[in-house]
C-alpha cells in the first residue's frame, strides 16, 4: 500500500492550493475514472475530448475517494459534490491550472522516493503485450509494479506511479506518445534504468509527421536513460538505427531482430496451431542467436549460444515482443534463458489481442484492440495458418492517425489482405473504401469484398456468409470499435 500524502501538502507539491475541505484529508493512490475510484484515493479531474471528470466529483466521493485534483472549481463542480451528508468530512479539493501537469509532478516526487529498477517499454507496435510478457517473466522474482491494460500516457502512468511502495523490487511501465517530448516528459516522470523500444511503423504520423519522426521520438526514451542503464531497441527498424547513429545516448544500446546486425537474432519463425473440437490453441516456435559483443555480455549471453523457443502465443510479428520482454528482464538480472523458457507459460492479460475461440463452428480470432500496416499483416498471417480446410474472412477497420500515409497504407492492406488467400473481407470506414477497391483490383472476387461505414452491416454480412469451419478475423483501430463486431457475430452464431 503506498504512503498517505495530506491534502495541504500534496497541494505544495503540485503547485496548486487546498479551495475546499481539510487540508488535512489524505490519501493514498489515484485514479482519473471515478468507476475505477477507490476508497482513499485521490481522483484526478481530467477534461478530455468525450467527457469532463469535473462532472464526476459526486460520484468519486460516493466510491470513497478524499481528495479531488481540479482544474476549476465553481458551482456546477462543487454543486454536486457539496450536497452530499458530511461533504467536507476528511476530503478536500485542490485546484492546480493543469491537473495533468500537477498530477504528473506528485507522481514524480512519489517516484523518487523509492530506489528500484524501473523498466520502461515502448513502440509503434506491441508494447502492452510486451510488457505483459516482461511482468509474466519478473513477477516469478520480484515484487513487482506493473502498468495494468495500457495505461501510458500522461495522463495514467502518473496513477501507475502513486502506486508505488517500499515493497516492491522492480517496476515495469509501458509509455506512449503521439507527439515529440512526450516520450522524454514520461522518463523523466518514471526514471527508468532500462528502456525499450519495440519497432517503429507508420503509427501517429499525423502528429509525427514521418516514421522518420516517430523514429526520432521513440529514441527519446533511450536518450533519457542514464549512463549505467541499457536500451534495448529493435535492429530491424531502420529509421530508428538511423535516428540513434546520431548519438545522444549514454546507455549501453543491445539490439534483438531478424537480421544479422541484431546482437540477439531470431529465426525460423513459425505459428503453430492445433483444434480438437471447439477448442483452438496457437503458438509461435522460433530460433534465437546471440552473437559475441559487449552488447550481450550485458546481459550475461554466450557468445553463439543457440535455443528453440515456444509460446503460446500466435504471430510470427509477436517474435520482436517475445524478445523485447526477455532482454529487459535480461537486464536487471534474470538470464535471458531462463526468461524465455518462463514465457512458454505466458497467458496474455489485455483482452482483444489475437483472442482465439470457435463460436458456432468457426474460428473467430478477436484482435480488436488496435490496428495498424504491421499489425493487421501480422493478424492476416495468423489467419492464414489456421488448421482446417475452411475458408479465410476478415472484418478489417479503418487504420487510425496516419495522416499523408493513409490511402497508401489502406491500400496496401488491400494488396496484403488480397495475397493472404481471404475469400470473405469486409471493410469498415471511409479510408477503408480504399483497401477493398485494392483487394478487387488485386484479384479477389468482387461479391467476396463488402465495403461499409456501418459495422454492424458488416457483422451481418460476415455472419451469413461464414459457414461453420471457417475462419474470421475482426481488427481494426481503437476508434473504430470492432469489438461490437465481435459481440454481434457471437450473439449471431450462438456464442
Amino acid at each position: 500500500m503506498p504512503p498517505a500524502y495530506v491534502a495541504g501538502k500534496a497541494a505544495e507539491i503540485m503547485g496548486g492550493r487546498v479551495v475546499w475541505g481539510d487540508p488535512e484529508a489524505s490519501f493514498a493512490g489515484a485514479a482519473f475514472d471515478s468507476r475505477m475510484a477507490g476508497p482513499g484515493e485521490l481522483f484526478i479531474a481530467i477534461k478530455g475530448e468525450r467527457t469532463d471528470g469535473h462532472l464526476y466529483l459526486a460520484d468519486a466521493a460516493a466510491a470513497g475517494a478524499t481528495c479531488f485534483l481540479v482544474g476549476r472549481w465553481d458551482d456546477k463542480v462543487a454543486g454536486p459534490l457539496l450536497q452530499m451528508p458530511d461533504a467536507a468530512r476528511r476530503r478536500a479539493a485542490i485546484l492546480a491550472p493543469d491537473p495533468v501537469l500537477a498530477a504528473g509532478k506528485l507522481a514524480s516526487h512519489h517516484r523518487r522516493r523509492y530506489d528500484l529498477p524501473v523498466i520502461a517499454i515502448s513502440g509503434s507496435v506491441g508494447k502492452t503485450t510486451a510488457k505483459d510478457m516482461a511482468a509474466h517473466i519478473l513477477e516469478s522474482r520480484f515484487d513487482l509494479l506493473a502498468s495494468e491494460g495500457n495505461l501510458n500516457s500522461d495522463v495514467s502512468l502518473p496513477v501507475v506511479l502513486l502506486r508505488m511502495d517500499e515493497a516492491h523490487e522492480c517496476a515495469v511501465l509501458e509509455m506512449a506518445t503521439r507527439g515529440h517530448g512526450q516520450l522524454a516528459y514520461l522518463a523523466d516522470l518514471a526514471l527508468p534504468a532500462v528502456g525499450v523500444v519495440t519497432i517503429v511503423a507508420p503509427v501517429h504520423v499525423e502528429t509525427l509527421g514521418s516514421v522518420a519522426g516517430v523514429a526520432q521520438a521513440k529514441a527519446e526514451l533511450l536518450r533519457a536513460l542514464p549512463a549505467d542503464g541499457i536500451g534495448v531497441y529493435n535492429a530491424d527498424s531502420t529509421a530508428l538505427v538511423a535516428d540513434l547513429a546520431r548519438g545522444g545516448v549514454d546507455a549501453q544500446l543491445v539490439s534483438f531482430g531478424f537480421g544479422n546486425g541484431a546482437d540477439v537474432r531470431a529465426g525460423d519463425a513459425t505459428t503453430v496451431f492445433s483444434r480438437a473440437g471447439d477448442r483452438v490453441t496457437a503458438g509461435l516456435s522460433f530460433s534465437v542467436t546471440s552473437r559475441p559483443g559487449r552488447a550481450a555480455e550485458r546481459l550475461g549471453l554466450k557468445p553463439g549460444h543457440s535455443l528453440r523457443v515456444t509460446v503460446p502465443y500466435p504471430g510470427r510479428h509477436n517474435v520482436t515482443n517475445v524478445l523485447a520482454s526477455a532482454m529487459c528482464a535480461a537486464a536487471v538480472g534474470m538470464p535471458l534463458e531462463e526468461g524465455l523458457e518462463a514465457l512458454a507459460g505466458f497467458e496474455p492479460k489485455s483482452a482483444m489481442r489475437l483472442a482465439i475461440s470457435v463460436v458456432g463452428g468457426r474460428v473467430l480470432i478477436d484482435d480488436a484492440y488496435n490496428a495498424n500496416l504491421l499489425s493487421m499483416t501480422g493478424a492476416l498471417e495468423v489467419l492464414g495458418g489456421v488448421a482446417g480446410s475452411g475458408r479465410k474472412a476478415a472484418v478489417l477497420a479503418d487504420m487510425l492517425e496516419l495522416g499523408p500515409l493513409e490511402a497508401e497504407t489502406h491500400r496496401e492492406l488491400g494488396r496484403i489482405a488480397a495475397r493472404s488467400g481471404l475469400e470473405l473481407l469486409a471493410c469498415v470506414g471511409p479510408a477503408s473504401r480504399v483497401t477493398a477497391d485494392s483487394a478487387v483490383a488485386e484479384g479477389m472476387a468482387p461479391e467476396g469484398v463488402l465495403w461499409t461505414m456501418n459495422s454492424n452491416e458488416a457483422a451481418e454480412w460476415i455472419a451469413e456468409r461464414a459457414l461453420s469451419g471457417d475462419a474470421v478475423l475482426v481488427k481494426g483501430s481503437r476508434g473504430m470499435a470492432m469489438e461490437e463486431v465481435v459481440a454481434e457475430l457471437r450473439r449471431r452464431w450462438g456464442g
